[in-house]
């Protein structure tokens, strides 16, 4: 799975859970606002994929 799919997946969870529980979920207070802002900036700074697999490829050989 490459880390546009994975960052798709994670936008859409949080979406769902935002949906789910309506207009609170918006309110500074709650966790979930936080959330979305943070994971809808991964559509604008995703990691490269080439670099993301480059360092999840040296972290699984401990180099």
């Amino acid at each position: 799975m490459g880390t546009g799919a994975i960052a798709r997946a994670v936008v859409a969870v949080v979406q769902v859970a935002v949906a789910a529980l309506g207009n609170p979920a918006l309110s500074r207070w709650n966790a979930l606002e936080r959330h979305l802002r943070d994971v809808l900036c991964v559509r604008v700074h995703p990691p490269q994929e080439d670099a993301a697999l480059l360092a999840a490829g040296r972290r699984a050989l401990g180099v």
